[in-house]
């Protein structure tokens, strides 16, 4: 006969839930490390400093402005989401604990449902949600060609707050055509080429953006 081991799925149950914690903790504690960098790598570890957050005069979240007004944004909304979802949750799995209800199973997986999420969506979709329906915050938007070849172009974008001014966030994407026939990248058709010419005509001569990444560009062959 054999015997039922109950500690053995525990245990395994337990590193899994470890090794989730240490996967979603180990990036974050990466970029916390990068960003005592003293030089402007985004990849690799250098030497300790307080440079971005005090001792640069101008790119320091000290003396940046449009560094300082996001982080107070972000503390705002931390301080309020810890004030609602804290009372909200605890209440909700005192609740779930004791329901015995047939959709109790239902709404505790609800519950998980952002749990189990890929951050990517759950990105993607806060995105459209203050995009496309919370529309109250009047909004301006900035974009800069940095450059552009046959196939590619290099993109920067700014947010700001249309009434207060302050820079909201950034974007730096590089775009690449594809051709829907040949399912492969391709040269711009003719009338894009040529307004792109035309941007990048007024453009090129543009101040590049403090925050435009160093490790993003148009390879040149």
């Amino acid at each position: 006969m054999s015997r039922n081991r109950p500690g053995r799925p525990a245990r395994g149950l337990a590193a899994i839930t470890w090794l989730y914690v240490l996967w979603s903790l180990v990036p974050v504690l990466i970029a916390i490390r990068i960003s005592f960098n003293s030089g402007k790598s985004r990849s690799t570890f250098q030497s300790p400093s307080w440079r971005w957050y005090f001792t640069d005069q101008l790119q320091s979240v000290l003396h940046d402005d449009s560094l300082r007004q996001p982080l107070r944004n972000s503390l705002k909304l931390a301080a309020l989401s810890m004030l609602l979802t804290v009372p909200i949750g605890v209440s909700m799995a005192i609740g779930l604990q004791r329901w015995r209800g047939k959709l109790s199973k239902a709404s505790n997986g609800l519950m998980l449902f952002p749990l189990v999420t890929p951050e990517i969506v759950m990105g993607v979709a806060l995105f459209l949600v203050f995009t496309q329906v919370y529309t109250g915050v009047p909004r301006g938007f900035t974009t800069q060609l940095l450059d552009r070849d046959a196939k590619r172009v290099h993109l920067f974008h700014e947010m700001y707050h249309a009434e207060q001014g302050y820079l909201a966030a950034t974007n730096e994407t590089i775009v690449i055509n594809i051709d829907f026939a040949s399912r492969r990248s391709a040269p711009w058709p003719k009338q894009a080429a040529e307004r792109l010419e035309a941007v990048w005509a007024a453009h090129q001569h543009l101040p590049r953006p403090a925050k435009a990444g160093r490790t993003m560009g148009l390879r040149k062959k």
